[in-house]
């Protein structure tokens, strides 16, 4: 699964920086794109900070500004529960969905999808070795029920073509087309854990879970998600249509 939200500097000054959210896990992220630009194998969220302000010159950054866009690639309940039970296999499964990642966000930077705007406010074309984005991973959801994921943040900073210019990123195409590059995700994904010798079953709605867990055993790791399906169940009871 991908979700997609921004960060801006509210969010990161709230949230994030106060429960130490991306880092308390795995301290820094891993640079996976623009390794080029920031010359720098891992970076945090006051390397973040610089990469913007560096677009915004003197000014200071404010609450409003857009720091980054977080990109949250989510591994299927069967992938999470292997990554966390079954110490043998856990590097290399870990490994396959980080790779997965990455591969989803280098054809996100290949083929265009990162842009800028013009002086006229269009989508215009940037060098996309300025692109930057920053990998954070996690292994429990906030349940504590497990869930490998990953944060992938493209840092809102680009170089723009046409006059080389430290602009915003402008990312609509992303968001477009978030549930073709969910479906990108799961296919890398599954590909790369059938080569390890895996069993996936895939299903109507194009998710997949590795074969030998039951539903029963899936939904007990799924506490999140049983809890938004009562919150959405009893909006319903209420008239209310999400």
């Amino acid at each position: 699964m991908l979700s997609l939200s921004g960060v801006t500097g509210t969010v990161a000054a709230s949230y994030y920086e106060k429960d130490d959210y991306y880092s308390k896990e795995s301290g820094k992220g891993e640079v996976i794109v623009g390794f080029e630009r920031v010359e720098k194998e891992k970076l945090g969220l006051g390397d973040l900070y610089s990469l913007v302000q560096e677009r915004l010159g003197n000014k200071e950054i404010s609450g409003k500004d857009r720091l980054s866009d977080d990109l949250c690639f989510s591994a299927p309940k069967s992938v999470s529960l292997i990554a966390t039970l079954d110490t043998q296999n856990r590097d290399i499964v870990i490994q396959a969905h980080q790779e997965a990642v990455k591969a989803v966000v280098e054809y996100i930077v290949e083929s265009g999808m990162v842009q800028a705007r013009d002086s006229q406010g269009k989508p215009t074309s940037i060098d996309k070795k300025s692109v930057v984005a920053i990998r954070f991973d996690h292994f429990l959801n906030r349940n504590l029920d497990p869930q490998l994921h990953s944060h992938v943040l493209i840092v809102n900073s680009v170089v723009r073509n046409e006059d080389g210019k430290v602009v915003a990123a402008y990312l609509r195409e992303i968001y477009q087309n978030k549930k073709s590059l969910g479906a990108l995700y799961r296919q890398e994904l599954a590909s790369r854990l059938e080569k390890m010798g895996y069993q996936v079953e895939w299903r109507k709605d194009g998710t997949f879970e590795v074969k030998g867990f039951t539903q029963e055993q899936l939904k007990a790791f799924s506490s999140r998600r049983e809890e938004i399906l009562q919150r959405l169940e009893e909006l319903k009871k209420q008239g209310i249509e999400p």
